[in-house]
C-alpha cells in the first residue's frame, strides 16, 4: 500500500532541503573571479573545465554502477566530502596546478554524483508508489538546486560590498557541505532493485555490464540519451558569466547581480517544466531552438545589460532539459538505473570537454565571448533530435529490465 501522505510530504521535502543546501554558497558563482584574481587566464579557464568533464568522462560510468549496487545516499555523502576537499585545496593552493587538483577533486564529485542523484531521486519517489509524479519532482528538485545558487548569489553580493574576500566566501561554501550531509543521511537508502548488498567484483561488473546493454538496446533509450547528453553537455555559458560580466564593465561587488539572472532563468524553467510534463515533442524543440539564439544574442553584443537574456535563455533550456531527463527516467529500469544515467553524463563530458576546449583555444586573455559563440551553436543539432526522436509523454508502468 502506498505511504501515508504525511511521509510522501516529508520525503519531497527532504529531498528539496539537500538541493537547495547542495548549491547554497557564496563561492559557487565567483570561483572564476577568485581564479583570475590569481593569475589564471580565460585560455587557462577553459582548460581546468576541460581537465573537469574529462575526470567525468572516465569515471562516470564505473561510479553509476558502484550506485546501482551499495548504498546510494552513501555515495552522496562520499562525493560531497571530495567536493568539499577540492574547494579546500583552490583555496590554500591558488596555483595553476593547485586549481588543477582541486577541479579534478570536484570532477570526481559531479562523476560519482550526477547519475546516483536522479536515480536517487527517483527511488525515493517510486517507494511512496508516486512514479508518475517524478518529472514533476525532478523539476521542484531543480528549482530548489538553483534557488540555492541564486540565493548564494545574493549573498556574495551583500558580503563583497561589505569587504569580505572571495577566500572567506569558499572557506564558507566549505563549510555548507556539513548540513547538506546531515539533509542528505535523512533520507531512507537505496540500492538497486533487488535490495541485496552485493560489492563484489563480479557483482559490480555486472551491473556494469547490464546498464550498458540497457542503453544500447532498450528502444528509445540510446536516443534519449543522445539528446540528454548534448543538453547536458551544453550547459556552459554559465561557468563563463563572472568574465563576461567583467569584461563588460561591471565591479566585481556587482557581477553576482548579473549571474543571478541565469539561476532565476533555471527556476522558472523548472515550472515551466513541473507544469507542462505532458509538453508535444515539437514544442519542446521550437522552445530549445528559442533559448539557444537568445544565448547567442547575449554572448554576440557586447552591451552589459544584454547578459539578462542569458537568463531568458536558460529558462526555456532548462525546460527542455527537465521534460527530456524525466522521459528517460520513464523508460529505465531500477535495477540499472544510475548506470545507465551515468552513460548519458559520460558522453555529456565528451560534449562539454569539446566545447571548452573550442572556448579555450579562441579565448584571448580574460574575454570567453568569441569562443562560445562558435560553441552555442552546437544546440541546433538536438533541436533537431528533439523534433525527431522525443517521446510525447506517457504514464509510466513498470520500468522494463534489461536483457
Amino acid at each position: 500500500m502506498p505511504d501515508p501522505l504525511p511521509g510522501w510530504r516529508r520525503t519531497r521535502w527532504r529531498l528539496y532541503g539537500f538541493a537547495f543546501v547542495d548549491e547554497f554558497g557564496p563561492l559557487f558563482a565567483l570561483y572564476t573571479l577568485w581564479f583570475s584574481d590569481n593569475g589564471i587566464t580565460a585560455a587557462q579557464t577553459s582548460v581546468v573545465f576541460a581537465l573537469w568533464a574529462s575526470v567525468g568522462i572516465l569515471l562516470e560510468i564505473p561510479s553509476g554502477a558502484l550506485a546501482d549496487r551499495v548504498d546510494r545516499c552513501t555515495v552522496m555523502a562520499a562525493a560531497l566530502c571530495l567536493r568539499a576537499i577540492g574547494i579546500s585545496v583552490w583555496l590554500l593552493w591558488p596555483s595553476f596546478a593547485g586549481i588543477l587538483l582541486g577541479a579534478g577533486l570536484w570532477a570526481l564529485h559531479s562523476a560519482i554524483a550526477s547519475g546516483t542523484w536522479e536515480a536517487l531521486v527517483y527511488d525515493q519517489v517510486a517507494a511512496h508508489h508516486h512514479r508518475d509524479a517524478y518529472p514533476r519532482v525532478l523539476a521542484r528538485v531543480e528549482q530548489f538546486s538553483h534557488a540555492g545558487v541564486a540565493l548564494g548569489l545574493l549573498l556574495a553580493t551583500f558580503l563583497a560590498t561589505g569587504g569580505v574576500s572571495i577566500e572567506t566566501m569558499g572557506w564558507l561554501t566549505a563549510a555548507v557541505h556539513l548540513p547538506a550531509i546531515g539533509l542528505l543521511r535523512s533520507l531512507k537508502g537505496a540500492r538497486s532493485a533487488d535490495g541485496e548488498e552485493e560489492e563484489e567484483l563480479d557483482s559490480w561488473w555486472a551491473t556494469l555490464r547490464s546498464g550498458l546493454r540497457t542503453a544500447r538496446r532498450v528502444p528509445g533509450v540510446a536516443r534519449m540519451l543522445a539528446i540528454g547528453a548534448v543538453l547536458e553537455g551544453m550547459f556552459i555559458v554559465d561557468e563563463y558569466m563572472p568574465l563576461l560580466a567583467r569584461q563588460r564593465g561591471a565591479s566585481d561587488e556587482w557581477v553576482p547581480l548579473f549571474v543571478l539572472p541565469v539561476y532565476l532563468g533555471v527556476i522558472a524553467g523548472g515550472e515551466v517544466a513541473a507544469r507542462t510534463a505532458a509538453m508535444r515533442a515539437r514544442l519542446v524543440a521550437w522552445l530549445l531552438l528559442a533559448g539557444a539564439t537568445l544565448l547567442f544574442v547575449a554572448v554576440a553584443r557586447s552591451e552589459l545589460g544584454l547578459l539578462t537574456l542569458v537568463g531568458i535563455g536558460y529558462a526555456a533550456i532548462q525546460t527542455t532539459w527537465v521534460l527530456t531527463s524525466a522521459r528517460t527516467q520513464a523508460a529505465l529500469p531500477d535495477s540499472t538505473r544510475a548506470t545507465v544515467t551515468s552513460v548519458r553524463a559520460f558522453f555529456a563530458g565528451i560534449w562539454a570537454t569539446l566545447a571548452f576546449a573550442v572556448v579555450g583555444m579562441l579565448s584571448p586573455a580574460q574575454d570567453p565571448s568569441l569562443g562560445l559563440l562558435v560553441a552555442v551553436p552546437a544546440y541546433l543539432p538536438v533541436v533537431i533530435m528533439i523534433w525527431a526522436w522525443l517521446p510525447e509523454h506517457r504514464r509510466s508502468g513498470p520500468p522494463r529490465e534489461s536483457g
